[in-house]
């Protein structure tokens, strides 16, 4: 997330950044609401609210999504443009991303504890 919207390489390298990150602050959102005790949870919103106006325009627009998965454009510098279809799911403090960009493939999972 912080690359997302601190990092302003990502709004030069993902053509649909607009897009795939306002669907990123609706998930955010929908795992506030999963978790509102979490502390570094709540203080990474907190940094990325004050940080980002878009961030804190889209918070304050309520909207709630169980799945980011937005496709999402990179321009890279050397491959060029490449499409990435991501699925992230947060079941029972696991999460779970799959992608897929022609070339790229890849499963992860992470279990906060």
């Amino acid at each position: 997330m912080r690359f997302l919207f601190l990092d302003p390489m990502a709004r030069a390298r993902i053509v649909n950044w607009s897009v795939f990150a306002q669907a990123a602050v609706a998930s955010l959102r929908m795992e506030a609401g999963r978790r509102p005790n979490d502390r570094h949870l709540l203080d990474l919103i907190d940094e990325l609210r004050l940080a980002d106006q878009d961030v804190a325009r889209w918070w304050d627009d309520r909207a709630v999504r169980d799945y980011a998965s937005v496709a999402k454009r990179i321009r890279h510098p050397a491959a060029g443009d490449l499409f990435v279809q991501t699925f992230v799911g947060v079941q029972r403090n696991i999460v779970r991303l799959r992608c897929r960009a022609g070339w790229l493939r890849c499963n992860r999972r992470r279990t906060w504890r």
